[in-house]
């Protein structure tokens, strides 16, 4: 009996040494300098990911939120404020065939309200999310 516990924890450990590696080679890849392109725009590269909403009781439906991850922290991209539309950059990530979309863009890091309405007032918004986001002038050609 101890010599299968021993094997099972043997099998373990190996197992979660070869994804650590995976994941330390995803981390170890050169890093691109930000450039600040003027007092607010700056050209970054980062990853975009893709998430489902999830509404304030908890609850995740089917719509998605695209992100720009920097670091630890992802920035809500808000589409209504950007210069490209959510379909031109979901085309350029398309042509991406990493499992991690890397993208270079000119972007303005902001703070307040994610929801875009044209004729409501901020006390009627539903769902209104507020914090850290970022919106697109431009996608870099790599």
């Amino acid at each position: 009996m101890k010599t299968f516990i021993y094997l099972v924890l043997l099998l373990s450990l190996s197992l979660l040494n070869i994804s650590c590696s995976t994941y330390k080679e995803t981390l170890s890849k050169p890093k691109t300098k930000d450039i600040i392109t003027n007092a607010k725009k700056q050209i970054i590269t980062a990853p975009v990911i893709i998430k489902n909403f999830t509404k304030k009781n908890g609850e995740i439906t089917s719509k998605k939120d695209i992100y720009i991850r920097r670091s630890i922290k992802d920035y809500f991209i808000k589409f209504c404020e950007s210069d490209i539309t959510q379909k031109q950059l979901e085309n350029h990530l398309s042509k991406i065939k990493e499992d991690i979309k890397t993208i270079t863009l000119e972007v303005e890091f902001l703070k307040g309200y994610w929801t875009c309405y044209s004729n409501t007032s901020i006390a009627t918004m539903p769902q209104s999310r507020m914090g850290d986001y970022v919106i697109i002038y431009r996608i870099i050609k790599n």
